[in-house]
């Protein structure tokens, strides 16, 4: 049996195993639809201004580049076998999930705000889809862990840093030059 919790608008199946509920590992997005069995997901929130629809978002991407498909209100977005999937709050879930002082630091930033919900696998799909929001509208993140500011230094931190995917590697960042990934790379293998 399956039971859904809310978590900073997505939901996380719970079922039960020996008799106490543990993690299902099956997120869904906004409109419970599931966007993987069995891998570890990963999520992060892009707020734009209010006006910004799930088309525009799509039509952004693809004007970058980016490959991408749309259907049922959800963009699927993928790149060299990594994947990620963008959904918008249209519902208003993610207003309810702030904190007071959360939702005074997005409104101070953008002003009247949407979220898009970026599930992904690995960081760099991503990275990509905040980059090319970024070159169209104010865009701040909120990546559920230590950072919540503006899109362009969320994307700049993560070039600088590199992340560690959620095997616990290093990840090479799109914008990385090839030294700069042949050194994540290795220290992936230590």
């Amino acid at each position: 049996m399956l039971h859904p919790v809310d978590h900073y608008g997505l939901k996380l199946r719970l079922g039960v195993v020996n008799g106490s509920e543990q993690p299902y590992r099956d997120w869904c997005g906004l409109a419970g639809r599931s966007v993987g069995g069995g891998g570890s997901m990963n999520s992060l929130i892009a707020c734009v201004p209010r006006g910004v629809t799930s088309e525009d978002v799509c039509d952004q991407l693809s004007a970058c580049g980016i490959h991408v498909e749309f259907r049922n209100g959800r963009i699927t977005v993928s790149n060299e076998g990594s994947i990620a999937w963008i959904e918008r709050d249209s519902a208003g879930e993610l207003k309810r999930e702030y904190e007071r002082d959360e939702l005074t630091l997005l409104s101070g930033l953008i002003g009247e705000w949407v979220g898009f919900v970026i599930d992904y696998r690995t960081i760099e799909v991503a990275v990509m889809a905040v980059r090319a929001m970024c070159e169209r509208w104010p865009c701040v993140v909120d990546n559920d862990d230590d950072f919540i500011g503006w899109g362009r230094e969320y994307v700049e931190r993560q070039r600088s840093t590199g992340r560690r995917g959620v095997d616990g590697k290093r990840e090479p960042v799109a914008g990385q030059s090839a030294e700069e990934e042949v050194d994540v790379l290795l220290d992936a293998e230590l």
